[in-house]
C-alpha cells in the first residue's frame, strides 16, 4: 500500500500509536469537512450567491484543500 501512496507516504502512520491518531483524526476530519464545506460554507455563502454559487464555490474550497493528494 505503501508503495501505491506514492508522495503521500510522509503523512501516513508508521507506529500502532500514529495508527491510533490517524484513524481519530480520519474520523473527525470526515465529520468536519462534511459540515463545514456542505452545510456551513453553503449556508454562510448562499445569500450572496445563491445556492448553486455557494456550493460551487465550497466545492472550490474542497478541491484546493486535497490538492495535496493529487
Amino acid at each position: 500500500m505503501r508503495q501505491q501512496a506514492g508522495t503521500l507516504t510522509a503523512v501516513l502512520p508508521h507506529t500502532r500509536t500514529d495508527m491510533y491518531r490517524f484513524g481519530g483524526a480520519s474520523l473527525t476530519a470526515g465529520f468536519c469537512e462534511e459540515f463545514l464545506y456542505r452545510g456551513y460554507f453553503v449556508w454562510v455563502f448562499s445569500p450572496w450567491l445563491g445556492w448553486r454559487g455557494a456550493a460551487a464555490f465550497s466545492l472550490a474550497f474542497f478541491a484546493i484543500g486535497h490538492l495535496y493528494q493529487g
